[in-house]
């Protein structure tokens, strides 16, 4: 259980600066395609414009994503650290490590969801701001920007990607709050005293009384 918590804190710890890194790098994305957007829309030039603005929405999803994925991150590290402590105690007490409880189990999978919710949100943001992208690209191509082609076809195969991801962080999200459920009237049902079999007329005046 120590050596799992230690290994978990560094994982999260690692992804948490991958994702710092990340919502960076989109957000000098989103900032440059804010420029370019509204340069073009001053311009007149209305289909580029609204092309850079979908890029913008998608690259903006992935900054609140990613920033919220290390801050999740950040409050399991401190969840895991404290338990690594309770753990320490156990240990200078002389009391043999015990398995996680139903209540770690639980929190666990709540913090899944969380993590899954903001999964949901971020692609699907992505998808809707590609989507509008790609369709700006359409409009430019048939306006006769022939260059729009390649544009049309990255931001529109993304856009799918997205919206595959977002599916299946649905299906996920779906599938782990039942398990949460399931946990928690089991664990609730596991609190509950066991009734005591009445064998006999003495037992049965007993209970009654």
């Amino acid at each position: 259980m120590k050596d799992y918590n230690e290994y978990r804190i560094k994982q999260l710890d690692r992804d948490s600066q991958t994702n710092k890194t990340l919502a960076t790098l989109a957000g000098a994305t989103a900032t440059l395609g804010t420029s370019v957007a509204i340069g073009n829309y001053v311009t007149g030039n209305d289909f580029i414009a609204l092309q850079n603005l979908g890029t913008t929405v998608a690259m903006a999803g992935y900054v609140i994503g990613y920033l919220n994925k290390a801050r999740l991150n950040n409050k399991e590290v401190t969840r895991l650290e404290l338990h690594h402590k309770d753990e320490l105690l156990s240990f200078l007490e002389e009391i043999k490590d015990k398995p996680d409880s139903p209540e770690d189990r639980i929190t666990e999978l709540k913090n899944t969801i969380t993590q899954t919710k903001n999964s949901l949100a971020m692609s699907t943001t992505a998808a809707v701001g590609f989507g509008i992208s790609t369709l700006a690209n359409m409009a430019l191509l048939s306006d006769g920007y022939y260059s729009a082609v390649g544009a049309m076809l990255l931001t529109g195969t993304i856009s799918v990607l997205d919206i595959l991801l977002s599916f299946q962080h649905a299906k996920k999200l779906k599938v782990t709050k039942e398990r949460v459920s399931l946990l928690e009237d089991l664990y609730e049902t596991s609190k509950e005293p066991i009734p005591e079999l009445i064998e006999s007329k003495e037992d049965e005046k007993r209970l009654l009384k």
